[in-house]
């Protein structure tokens, strides 16, 4: 089974859950905006990952999921939180379940779309212009915003 992560109406979740569709093939959803009614147990021993997925009140094996698209936004966004604390108790299970599971994509023997390390790059541009160009493309000049605090 593939498991999809992310917020259902984002285009490219949508895009990939109606191409599953399309093939029939099985899937769980996990919508990140439905964090207080998911949960998630990781145990890693002797190199094996093992534990399980709680959504919509159903509990699944993580041994069971081949594949892993991840599309998460970062918590601290989402609407559901906007009015809570740093450290209410719904920012601490939604930040938990996040980390438990991007954890767990780094290590899982599955495929895996969008694991964390590699797409580290992404969040610095000055970093990526310097890949194209030691790869021989073009880059042009570029202003990078720079905020200084006295």
């Amino acid at each position: 089974m593939i498991l999809l992560c992310g917020i259902p109406t984002e285009s490219p979740l949508a895009m990939v859950r109606e191409a599953l569709d399309g093939l029939g093939a099985p899937y769980l959803l996990l919508n990140q905006r439905q964090f207080s009614i998911s949960g998630m147990m990781l145990e890693i021993s002797s190199g094996q990952t093992v534990g399980r997925l709680q959504v919509n009140g159903d509990s699944y094996p993580l041994e069971e999921f081949t594949a892993i698209f991840t599309r998460l936004m970062d918590y601290r966004f989402l609407p559901e939180l906007k009015d809570q604390s740093e450290s209410s108790p719904q920012r601490q299970l939604c930040r938990n379940l996040l980390d438990t599971l991007n954890r767990w994509a780094e290590v899982a023997p599955a495929r895996v779309a969008n694991r964390a390390a590699p797409m580290s790059s992404n969040f610095s541009k000055p970093f990526q212009a310097q890949l194209i160009r030691r790869f021989g493309f073009e880059v042009p000049e570029t202003l990078i915003p720079m905020i200084l605090s006295w």
